[in-house]
């Protein structure tokens, strides 16, 4: 007769599962100094450094592709309402946000 701790543990059919830490976890995240916002029809960046900033639609296309100021950047879309992406890049590093234009 088997014990109860051979038949739970090897038992081929049974499977284990192993807690540890998650690559989800908050505390893996970094925090980006660059923040990307949408208001109306305008999309707000801002970042530390000079940036090229791109905006694309759904779908792939290129929007717009502007070379930012240090500072607060304001790109101004003509642009139906909808969700956009906008990738910040600069010195190596690169943001991508989604923003919504109402």
């Amino acid at each position: 007769m088997l014990d109860y701790d051979e038949l739970l543990f090897n038992n081929a059919n049974r499977f284990r599962l192993h807690f540890g830490n998650m690559a989800t976890s908050t505390s893996s995240i970094s925090e980006s100094p660059i923040s990307v916002y949408a208001v109306d029809n305008n999309i707000y960046i801002n970042t530390p450094k000079i940036a090229t900033i791109e905006v694309y639609d759904l779908l792939g296309k290129l929007i717009m592709n502007h070379q930012s100021a240090q500072g607060l950047n304001k790109l101004q879309l003509n642009v139906s309402n909808g969700i956009y992406i906008v990738k910040v890049q600069n010195n190596g590093s690169m943001l991508t946000k989604k923003v919504v234009i109402n």
